[in-house]
């Protein structure tokens, strides 16, 4: 389908600069009304597919996840990590970081174990990238583990902290 609208792009980076203020100051409900406005206008005057359309739904998905609204977050989380696999592939740093907040959703919605395959994965690809000791894969870790306990997994392998800030593994029966 042809479009025949011209987009504003002034117009909707506004309402996503606004969205993204109101969010950071913790009015989500206000922020969802600037994004769902924002990513109509997107999806009225761009290509279907177009990046910020997909920058759009993860605002989006961000201020109604913060409302607990997590099931059609959960949906645009992921809508948009098939987009961003698309375009930084599966374990792209970006594409990683959407993930993990589509997993924070799910274990919201209490789907646990798709939640833990998910951590799992993303921890997998963080210490291949960035190593064990990165920010990232202790607290991707430590979402395995939350979520081990959570379903009652025994024998959970562990990372922690020694006296000499260095990873180690330890066993938990």
């Amino acid at each position: 389908m042809h479009r025949t609208a011209s987009h504003d792009a002034l117009f909707t980076n506004a309402l996503d600069g606004l969205g993204l203020e109101q969010l950071l100051f913790g009015d989500a409900a206000a922020a969802e009304q600037c994004f769902r406005t924002s990513l109509r206008e997107k999806e009225r005057t761009l290509p279907p597919g177009h990046w910020d359309i997909v920058k759009s739904m993860v605002h989006l998905a961000r201020a109604l996840d913060a409302q607990g609204k997590w099931i059609e977050a959960e949906a645009l989380h992921q809508s948009a990590v098939e987009r961003y696999a698309e375009r930084y592939g599966q374990d792209g740093k970006e594409t990683v970081e959407i993930r993990w907040e589509l997993m924070r959703v799910l274990e919201k919605l209490g789907k646990d174990e798709e939640a833990l395959d998910m951590s799992e994965g993303m921890w997998e690809v963080i210490r291949k990238s960035a190593g064990d000791e990165h920010v990232d894969a202790k607290e991707c870790w430590n979402d395995v583990l939350r979520l081990r306990t959570k379903l009652g997994t025994s024998g959970q392998e562990g990372i922690v902290m020694n006296g000499e800030d260095h990873l180690e593994a330890v066993v938990r029966e």
